[in-house]
This record gives C-alpha cells, sequence and structure tokens, in this order.
C-alpha cells in the first residue's frame, strides 16, 4: 500500500513539473528535452555499466568481494529505469545516480548496512568447482565385479 501512495505522489510531481516546464518553454520543446535527457543519460549509463562489470570481473578474479561493484550495479540500473520513465524529476533522479554520489552511496550507506547483514566469517573465493571435465588425469571407469569367495 505505501508503495501505491509513493507512486502516485511521484507520478503527480512529475506530471506537474512536466505541465509547468511546457507551459514556459512550449510543449514541443519539453518534448525534445524530455527525449534528448533520457537519450544521453542512458549513454552514460551504458559505458559506466561496462566499466562497473569489468571492475566487478576484476575483484572476482582478485578474490575480494564485489559487493560495491554489485551495488553499483543495481543503483546503475535504477539509474536506468528512471532516465528511461518520461519526465524531469525521474531524468534528475537518474542522473544523479549516475555521478559519484552513485559510488559513495554504495560505498558507506549502503555498503555499511551488506557489511552489518554479511556474516563476519563470509568469504569471496575464486575457485572453481571440481570438475573431471577440468581434470583430465582423472578417468573414472565403470566396471562390473564379482566377488570370489577363495574357501571353496
Amino acid at each position: 500500500m505505501p508503495f501505491i501512495i509513493i507512486w502516485l505522489l511521484f507520478a503527480g510531481i512529475e506530471l506537474a513539473v512536466m505541465i509547468e516546464v511546457g507551459s514556459r518553454i512550449g510543449t514541443l520543446n519539453t518534448i525534445l528535452l524530455i527525449i534528448f535527457t533520457a537519450g544521453a543519460g542512458i549513454s552514460v549509463m551504458v559505458r559506466q555499466g561496462v566499466s562497473v562489470l569489468q571492475r566487478l570481473q576484476l575483484a572476482a578474479a582478485e578474490g575480494r568481494s564485489p559487493a560495491v561493484e554489485i551495488i553499483e550495479a543495481l543503483l546503475l540500473g535504477i539509474a536506468g529505469i528512471m532516465l528511461f520513465v518520461p519526465g524531469f524529476v525521474s531524468d534528475i533522479t537518474g542522473i544523479l545516480l549516475l555521478t559519484p554520489l552513485r559510488r559513495y552511496l554504495a560505498k558507506t550507506t549502503i555498503g555499511n548496512w551488506v557489511a552489518r547483514h554479511t556474516p563476519s566469517n563470509a568469504s569471496w573465493t575464486n575457485q572453481k568447482p571440481h570438475s573431471d571435465s577440468a581434470h583430465p588425469g582423472n578417468i573414472i571407469e565403470d566396471a562390473e565385479y564379482e566377488h570370489i569367495d577363495s574357501e571353496k
């Protein structure tokens, strides 16, 4: 229920801002500005997304926890959704999530919450699970046997 109220409040604010901007710069200019900000933001998001994925792979390869990178990727996804939604308030929110603010949030506020809720003995390792195909020297043969009693 609270989610619906927040969503309706956000949609109302978004609509009011679009009407105000439209009355000042015109309808066509408002539409073009919304399309431009969304396109530019999505372009920046794609470039930053590639960077975050590279850092995530590097963290995993180094054997350290990629928690910050995962949180950054989540915030980047939220930024993408906000940029995709037409409107100025959502675009501003999305653009703010594309700034260094995202990395700060990932390291501090959200990162500290994750650290508090992670078991202290948890660790991140980069070990591959044992697989016979990964070790060709381990040959498993299927055989049948019959037990012969030598006391007969």
